[in-house]
């Protein structure tokens, strides 16, 4: 890839510096994968202060 940026720049290549781009696109896309997985699936859950369907706030639970 850096030989490519390279030619693309020397030889003033736009061609080239977007083949580059197209291959960096796919590696962000593979590791994004790769680190968030299937994350989106996962429902998002909000935290309650209260218990459900008493509205009371429960008591800390210390030692």
């Amino acid at each position: 890839m850096m030989r490519r940026i390279l030619a693309a720049d020397v030889n003033a290549d736009v061609k080239g510096l977007d083949e580059v781009a197209g291959m960096l696109q796919e590696l962000r896309d593979a590791w994004q994968e790769v680190f968030y997985g299937n994350r989106e699936a996962v429902p998002k859950v909000t935290p309650q202060l209260s218990e459900p369907g008493t509205g009371k706030v429960p008591s800390p639970m210390y030692g």
